[in-house]
């Protein structure tokens, strides 16, 4: 079977992932999701395989740390690398 990963920001762009992910498994492939979204609920990590809460500590961080800084570039750049990391 083939794997589509689909990353994204699923803070903002739950529902059109989700509608692609529906897609996409349609025709037989599995798609694991990677939410890089820095306003996520790190909690749930809602509808991702990979929540945004561990995407930040794969980067050597924490949601809260980036929320807090309030830098939308460092946040998206760390969450690029805990993405290449998961």
């Amino acid at each position: 079977m083939a794997t589509v990963v689909l990353i994204g920001t699923l803070d903002t762009k739950g529902a059109e992932y989700a509608w692609l992910v529906e897609r996409v498994r349609a025709h037989g492939v599995e798609v694991p999701t990677v939410d890089v979204g820095t306003f996520s609920d790190a909690a749930t990590g809602a509808a991702a395989d990979v929540p945004a809460g561990e995407v930040a500590e794969a980067a050597g961080t924490d949601l809260a740390a980036l929320r807090a800084a309030g830098d939308r570039g460092a946040a998206m750049a760390a969450m690029a690398e805990g993405a290449a990391v998961v």
